[in-house]
């Protein structure tokens, strides 16, 4: 557990300088403050508005944030936001939202957008959040994060949380620009990219990346035994590669991701052999083209057509006595074409229409062990999309949003997904949404067909699941240098896809439950200097049931607080400081998870007339021991988290 004392001195340590220098005045801080609550956010309503207009519950992280924060994953990134926190079996990174994160899920109920393309793959529904995602947060001009249901825009997979990654051009990557980083676990990690911006408009982004690590040794106390100390060395590394490419060239861009990461597994799941090596490892490639004309004025046409591919292997030994090292293959191929247009009516008025299909001509899987040939499964399928959109000014300080969304989804039945917002602005310093979501998950191919003979069974006849989400959300400027959020929300979850198991059988199987509800509140705080200098505290308390057991639903912590504290640049060193404290959790062997608390120290340079840039991060600086729930893969209730570790990185531009 963490000491009071040890954080009440770094917080002393940290807040001193500034209250030296934090004299600039009321009047900056809120100037500072309107340029944050500006910025503009695309992917609550498919076009850029203001954050403040936005139909839904709306965070921007911005890279000055994630640099700030020495932030590397966008997990990272969300776990630190309100109602947002993370889950890391030692394989995958998890993000929760509002009370859901399910063992299992691979993040498949919050979708992953990069500069608008959905990035989640149609067999898993998974969604990369981690080191799998193989994109350097430098290149990454901003996140929109959108909590709520996404559905009416977006179609599968958009149920708790949007999550857009907005990248730099080459106008905010001039020329040749490389960054290290060095750190505690034997973590080597680097970036190169290249930017230009042409006579004409044109613009071109290269980005290439590389990460290492070789992890730690931990301990399971659940293998120590006899003379087994249950420590397992060297079996927690993980290797990364990735590569981004992006031409702009006036009103059309083509766009080109691939990514490469390989994780050793240290926690033995699925009986696995302890202390013997497992991996896996994720392939990813894509491809957009979008181009977006002016019909006439105030009507734009948009065209995106893109290709992906995506490939999952793990190695997973067994008895070499009995069935050897067990493999499984995962390839999903697809390709799709979307139409929009935009049709501005009247100054106050805009109407989007549009219209997506899409094909999954691959979504296979394959087992196989010594022996052979266990299981294969190849489900392609199709999806269509239609959606309607509305917004209109019922005077001048309150805006309707109406949505509807319809998906076909294979050949199940069709999918409506509507949306209505009310947004009130009765001054200039409140604002008032009222929001109403409905979004849906149809079961992925993994769900619907994985069958392993004495270990999991058949699913029959599941259903999608159905969300329905209710919320206020009220932001209140409070005399000018701080604003104060207020967001009330109820969420019920209809049959939503879990594991069950047979008793008869002995074997897991997904079904669909009854469902679950979450009622849940989030207040917070926000200020920002022109210094530099910015606070943003948040609390959120969750109660989330599962309604088919009438009781709390597993890795679902009920209180959330966190604190981003960033002081002025003192000799061109800025300090920052985060705090994060999640309450207990429930496991999945209906043990509990400790709450925790977690201290991030970073300190940042800015970047120099040299183009020199760098930082230390010491993450988990009061070395708090902790654990996060398993899956039931997993033989362990929790899985020991990393205690204090060091980061250095260091960059040059010219």
């Amino acid at each position: 557990m963490f000491s009071r004392s040890k954080l009440g001195i770094v917080l002393a340590a940290f807040l001193l300088p500034g209250s030296l220098s934090a004299q600039a005045g009321e009047d900056a801080l809120a100037s500072s403050l309107d340029s944050i609550l500006g910025l503009t956010v695309n992917a609550a309503a498919r076009h850029d508005q203001a954050s403040r207009e936005a139909p839904a519950s709306v965070t921007i992280m911005t890279s000055e944030d994630i640099l700030r924060f020495g932030y590397q994953t966008v997990g990272e990134v969300l776990g630190g936001l309100p109602g947002f926190y993370n889950t890391y079996d030692r394989n995958y990174l998890y993000a929760g939202v509002r009370g859901f994160s399910r063992p299992g899920e691979y993040n498949n109920r919050v979708l992953l957008l990069v500069d608008g393309n959905p990035f989640n793959e149609p067999f898993w529904g998974y969604g990369a959040v981690g080191t799998d995602l193989a994109l350097p947060l430098e290149v990454v001009d901003r996140i929109e994060i959108i909590r709520g249901p996404g559905s009416a825009l977006y179609g599968n997979n958009a149920m708790l949380a949007v999550v857009n990654l907005i990248t730099k051009k080459g106008r905010d990557l001039p020329g040749f620009r490389t960054i290290g980083r060095l750190g505690s676990l034997g973590e080597v990690q680097g970036s190169v990219s290249l930017g230009k911006e042409f006579v004409g408009g044109s613009d071109l982004v290269l980005v290439g990346y590389g990460f290492r690590s070789e992890g730690e040794a931990i301990r399971f106390r659940e293998f120590a035994e006899d003379e087994e100390d249950g420590v397992v060395r060297g079996m927690d590394w993980d290797r990364a590669l990735g590569f981004r490419g992006v031409l702009r060239i006036t009103d059309f861009y083509i766009s080109v991701l691939g990514s490469y990461r390989k994780k050793a597994i240290p926690t033995a799941p699925w009986g696995t052999l302890f202390d013997v090596l497992s991996f896996s490892s994720d392939r990813r490639l894509a491809v957009e083209g979008v181009l977006e004309r002016s019909l006439a004025p105030g009507r734009t046409l948009a065209l995106r057509g893109f290709v992906n591919r995506f490939e999952e292997n793990g190695s997973y030994p067994y008895d070499p006595e009995g069935v050897g090292e067990w493999r499984e293959r995962s390839r999903s191929q697809w390709a799709g074409l979307e139409v929009r247009h935009t049709w501005d009516i009247s100054g106050g008025h805009r109407l989007i229409l549009a219209g997506e299909a899409r094909r999954i001509w691959e979504a296979s899987y394959s087992a196989l062990d010594n022996s052979g040939l266990l299981n294969r499964i190849d489900q392609p399928f199709n999806i269509f999309s239609g959606l309607v959109q509305d917004e209109f000014h019922l005077g001048q300080r309150l805006l309707f949003t109406g949505g509807l969304r319809v998906d076909k989804v294979g050949g199940r039945d069709v999918e409506l997904s509507p949306r209505f917002a009310l947004v009130a602005q009765p001054t200039g310093r409140l604002t008032v949404k009222l929001l109403y979501g409905s979004a849906f998950r149809a079961p992925n191919r993994y769900e619907l067909f994985y069958v392993d003979e004495g270990r999991h069974g058949p699913s029959t006849a599941l259903e999608s699941e159905r969300l329905e989400t209710l919320e206020v959300v009220v932001e209140q400027r409070i005399g000018g240098p701080l604003v104060g959020t207020l967001s009330l929300y109820q969420t019920e979850l209809e049959g939503f896809i879990d594991l069950d198991y047979d008793e008869v059988r002995k074997e897991t199987f997904f079904t669909n439950l009854q469902g679950a509800r979450a009622l849940g509140t989030e207040v917070g705080l926000l200020a920002r200097h022109r210094s530099g200098s910015s606070a943003r505290l948040t609390y959120g308390y969750v109660l989330a049931e599962d309604l088919e057991y009438d009781m709390d639903l597993s890795n679902s912590p009920k209180h959330l607080a966190r604190a981003a504290l960033s002081g002025p640049a003192l000799r061109g060193v800025r300090p920052a400081l985060e705090v994060r404290y999640d309450g207990a959790r429930w496991t999945v062997y209906e043990t509990r998870t400790d709450s925790f608390l977690l201290t991030n120290l970073i300190f940042s340079l800015a970047e120099g007339s040299g183009g020199f840039t760098g930082g230390l991060a010491i993450k988990n600086l009061l070395d708090e021991k902790y654990q996060l729930p398993g899956g039931w893969e997993h033989l362990q209730e929790g899985i020991p988290q990393r205690g204090r570790t060091f980061h250095l990185w260091f960059g040059l531009g010219f």
